[in-house]
C-alpha cells in the first residue's frame, strides 16, 4: 500500500543550511513517492517504470551562486518529473471525479534571489504544498479507479 506524501515545511526562521537540507530531503521524498506511483502504474498497465535521477548533493553550506543554481535546478526538475507522471496518468485515464478530465500540470516558483525572508519561505512552502497535493491527488485517483474494480 502506498501512503500519502507528507513534505516538511520550512519553519518561520531558518538558516541557509536548513533551507538546503529541507530541499534535499523533500526532493528525495518526492522522487521516492514518484517511484512508488510508477510501480502502481506498472502493476495495471505493464509499461515499465521510470527511474528518476538521484538528487545531487549541494557541496556548500553557504548561500551563494552555487546554492542558488542548485535550488533552481531542483525545483525545475521536480516540476518536470511530477508533470511526467501527470501526463502518464492522464494517458491511462487515471483522473479524478467528478468530471474525469485530465489532471492539470503543476507550475512551481523558482527563486530569483536568495533572500531568507517570509516571502521566500512562503514560496518554498507553497511549492511543497503544490507537489504534495498533486501527488496525493494522483494516488487518490488511482485508488478510486482500481479499488472499485474498474479496469
Amino acid at each position: 500500500m502506498v501512503n500519502k506524501l507528507a513534505l516538511v515545511r520550512l519553519p518561520d526562521s531558518f538558516t541557509g543550511a536548513q533551507l538546503t537540507d529541507n530541499v534535499f530531503n523533500n526532493c528525495k521524498l518526492v522522487v521516492s513517492k514518484l517511484d512508488e506511483l510508477y510501480k502502481l502504474d506498472d502493476s495495471k498497465f505493464s509499461e515499465g517504470t521510470i527511474s528518476n535521477e538521484p538528487i545531487p548533493v549541494l557541496n556548500t553550506t553557504m548561500l551563494n551562486r552555487q546554492a542558488y543554481l542548485w535550488l533552481n535546478k531542483q525545483f525545475a526538475n521536480l516540476s518536470i518529473i511530477v508533470n511526467e507522471l501527470v501526463v502518464q496518468w492522464n494517458i491511462h485515464g487515471v483522473v479524478g471525479v467528478p468530471d474525469y478530465t485530465d489532471t492539470t500540470r503543476i507550475t512551481l516558483w523558482l527563486p530569483q534571489k536568495l533572500a531568507l525572508n517570509d516571502d521566500f519561505k512562503n514560496n518554498i512552502n507553497s511549492n511543497w504544498q503544490i507537489i504534495e497535493s498533486k501527488l496525493n491527488d494522483c494516488l487518490l485517483f488511482f485508488n478510486n479507479l482500481f479499488q472499485k474494480g474498474e479496469n
